[in-house]
C-alpha cells in the first residue's frame, strides 16, 4: 500500500485497511501518525474558533 493513500483513507474516516503482511508494521505506524496529525489539526482548529476577538 502506498503510505500516502493510507493517510487519505484516515482523513476520509475509513477504519479497516487491508495490507500485505510485510507492510503491516509500516502501515500501522503511518496510520497512527496520520491519526495524530488529524487530531492535532482538529484541536488547533477548535482553539482558533473559541478565541475571543477584541475590536
Amino acid at each position: 500500500m502506498y503510505l500516502e493513500y493510507a493517510e487519505y483513507l484516515v482523513r476520509a474516516g475509513v477504519d479497516p485497511i487491508s495490507v500485505n503482511p510485510d507492510a503491516v508494521d509500516a502501515t500501522r505506524r503511518h496510520v497512527a501518525a496520520a491519526g495524530q496529525r488529524l487530531l492535532s489539526e482538529s484541536v488547533r482548529g477548535r482553539g482558533d474558533r473559541n478565541e475571543r476577538r477584541t475590536p
